[in-house]
């Protein structure tokens, strides 16, 4: 650094934006530091599951947000004001006018974002979900949950492809005292690189795979939330009984598992049975 040169760095923390300068000389000056892309080891990752409150304001929403979701712009630049304060919305994930929930994938930039992240999507005017239209349950996922890559990075994002079969998302609610069976069954597999390999494998081969697993605590007993995708197109009927009567997939044993058909056209993960 030359003298009478000054230059600052930016972190951020757990507590917030922390700039340091370090300066040459009295008079020195320095630019406004450069901006961290992705300040976490660990990204933050919320799963928040939507119910509309009635189908009065369901209607209401369909009717606002259905035209913004098919133009690129406006979705674009939403995105952009999310990530000024600090929130990347990864996946949107309605199952048509007539459902009743939605599910939402997002990501905190910071712990101090991630604090006000619940009231950030109940009353922030850019929230697609602020107003009173749903009841907003948000669930933290745990570290080392099944998840994207963070969306903080100055990488351009990669249109996604498109499935040849069907996305779902499923509301896993434990069954009383069930969370220590499960978590029995599944959790040498999360722990162990090859068993969790072949349990994929063995998804793929039935024409399943699991895109997102969003827990809050390994041996938790809150609702889990989990994104599937089905290589060929399938009712709610026939991935159910995927879900709950295979030796390879979470079951119905320790889980109510609510099954949710994701519509065409929402924001999903990009495929693993790409459509030709």
């Amino acid at each position: 650094m030359a003298d009478g040169a000054a230059e600052s760095t930016k972190e951020l923390t757990e507590e917030g934006a922390k700039v340091t300068t370090v300066a040459e000389g009295t008079d020195a000056t320095a630019a406004a530091p450069a901006e961290p892309a992705n300040p976490l080891a660990e990204p933050i990752f919320i799963s928040v599951v939507h119910t509309f409150v009635d189908d009065e304001k369901k209607a209401a929403w369909w009717a606002k947000m259905g035209p913004l979701m098919g133009d690129k712009e406006q979705m674009a630049a939403m995105a952009a004001s999310w990530k000024a304060l600090g929130y990347v919305g990864h996946y949107s994930m309605p199952c048509g006018p007539e459902g009743a929930k939605i599910n939402c994938l997002w990501e905190c930039q910071t712990e101090d974002a991630a604090s006000k992240f619940q009231d950030f999507i109940d009353n922030d005017a850019t929230s697609p979900a602020s107003g009173g239209t749903f009841t907003n349950d948000c669930y933290r996922a745990m570290p080392g949950a099944l998840v994207p890559a963070t969306g903080f990075t100055d990488t351009e994002p990669v249109e996604p492809k498109a499935s040849s079969g069907a996305f779902f998302w499923v509301l896993h609610t434990f069954k009383p005292d069930g969370a220590g069976g499960f978590w029995g069954k599944i959790g040498p597999a999360l722990g162990d690189p090859a068993k969790f390999a072949a349990m994929v494998e063995g998804h793929k081969a039935t024409g399943f795979y699991n895109h997102s697993f969003i827990a809050t605590k390994a041996g938790g007993a809150e609702p889990m939330v989990c994104i599937w995708e089905a290589k060929a197109d399938c009712s709610v009927e026939d991935f159910q009984a995927f879900i709950d009567n295979n030796e390879i997939a979470p079951g119905n044993e320790f889980l109510d598992n609510a099954v949710y058909k994701i519509a065409p056209g929402a924001s999903v993960p990009s495929a693993m049975f790409p459509a030709e």
